[in-house]
């Protein structure tokens, strides 16, 4: 008997899959992308106005500030990596980048 070549289900759910994880693959590379470029533009005297409008332009990342006693640290991050890929910027009291590191 002659074997079907049309789309059967599980030609479907394989070629879904496949596609999801090349979008899934897209997507996580454009975070990536957003945190390291991003995180090349902190450099040492950039206002922290300056770093919180930049970072409200990304689109697949999110920030999160903290506020220890030494001042001001921004976490730039994407779920999309589970956290992993981070970019930290640390500022001084008068609000100024001392540093920014991409783990």
């Amino acid at each position: 008997m002659p074997s079907q070549a049309g789309l059967t289900p599980k030609r479907i759910v394989i070629s879904l899959l496949v596609l999801l994880a090349a979008i899934y693959g897209f997507v996580a590379n454009e975070g990536r992308k957003e945190i390291y470029y991003l995180c090349g533009n902190f450099t040492k005297g950039v206002t922290y106005s300056e770093v919180v409008r930049q970072l409200a332009t990304t689109h697949f990342t999110h920030y999160a500030v903290a506020d220890p006693p030494t001042g001001k640290r921004i976490i730039h991050n994407s779920n999309l990596h589970f956290n992993a890929l981070r970019c930290t910027i640390d500022f001084n009291a008068e609000d100024k980048v001392i540093s920014a590191f991409y783990q």
